[in-house]
């Protein structure tokens, strides 16, 4: 037995429909709850542990079935095809926790299970074909610790963006927004075989409209957390905002760092050499009381 830390990064989801469900109404529906399908390349399935009027707790079941790595025998050093049929493949799971009075989503990241991107992916392909959950939009921002974000869109003037980005051939393949700032930078840098690319946008005047433009900038910044969010996440860097806030006296700069403020935790689990199931009973008991735990912090950051 082995204890193994697994992270957790929690979102708020932004959810608007204009029929009458919420986002606890489509993850727990007919539709979702045990739908099998493809994502990515994976078979992606949603299970139900616990629903309460306060907490919503699942799984995601991801199986892998292609690409999928050998045995080696330590000993004679032999390494070999583990031997699965053709319906067989890898299992792994990512927990997640969904409370609902604030909207926020805990979610286990694990890069060989399902991304939170493909997760809200998968709640679009369910309900593809539904009668009753139809015509939504689901936006999940990542949480800051001291809701940085939030200040960000505040600030009355945007002084400078500061992105650093490792593996730019990597983003291109699942990037989205093409001939966008970040799409251009990874793709120079790309075309130069450089591994790392980095740039900063700024202004040196200090007058409200000759700031950076702030819709240009929110753009920017959304971009770069929704490839955060992603299977090529761990190469955003560096993204750090500075500017002045509004309703402040000291008329000092401030620097935002969307990277190092996100509210991360972590859970531990204690697994076997070779799991028999995906530990779906630690994961739940571990998440909820990780969110317990938590529920002071989001006392400050969203209000009792």
């Amino acid at each position: 037995m082995a204890y193994s830390k697994k992270r957790v990064e929690t979102f708020q989801v932004q959810f608007t429909t204009e029929n009458n469900f919420s986002f606890e109404d489509l993850v727990t529906c007919n539709e979702v709850v045990g739908n099998n399908l493809k994502i990515n390349g994976k078979e992606v399935s949603l299970k139900l542990l616990e629903n309460n009027s306060q907490i919503i707790i699942g799984i995601l079941e991801t199986s892998r079935t292609h690409n999928i790595p050998p045995k080696k025998n330590k000993t004679k050093r032999i390494i070999e095809k583990l031997g699965l049929n053709g319906d067989e493949g890898l299992a792994y799971a990512n927990v997640f926790l969904y409370e609902k009075q604030r909207k926020l989503l805990m979610y286990e990241v694990n890069k060989f299970g399902c991304f939170v991107d493909h997760f809200t992916l998968y709640l679009y392909r369910c309900c593809n074909k539904s009668e009753v959950y139809k015509s939504f939009d689901i936006k999940i921002h990542p949480v800051l610790k001291a809701n940085e974000y939030e200040r960000m869109l505040k600030m009355y003037f945007h002084k400078s963006i500061e992105i650093e980005l490792a593996n730019p051939t990597k983003i291109l393949e699942v990037y989205q927004h093409e001939n966008d700032a970040l799409w251009n930078l990874c793709k120079t840098g790309s075309s130069i075989n450089s591994t790392k690319v980095k740039t900063k946008f700024e202004v040196s005047a200090k007058n409200k409209s000759d700031g950076l433009a702030s819709t240009s900038l929110r753009s920017i910044v959304d971009n770069a957390l929704e490839l955060l969010r992603g299977p090529k996440g761990e190469n955003v860097e560096k993204l750090i905002v500075e500017g002045y806030e509004a309703n402040t006296n000291d008329n000092k700069i401030k620097f935002i760092d969307l990277i190092a403020d996100r509210y991360l935790k972590s859970i531990s689990l204690i697994e076997p050499r070779e799991n028999i199931d995906l530990l779906e009973e630690q994961r739940r008991s571990k998440i909820k009381e990780l969110y317990e735990s938590c529920i002071p912090d989001f006392d400050v950051i969203f209000g009792k």
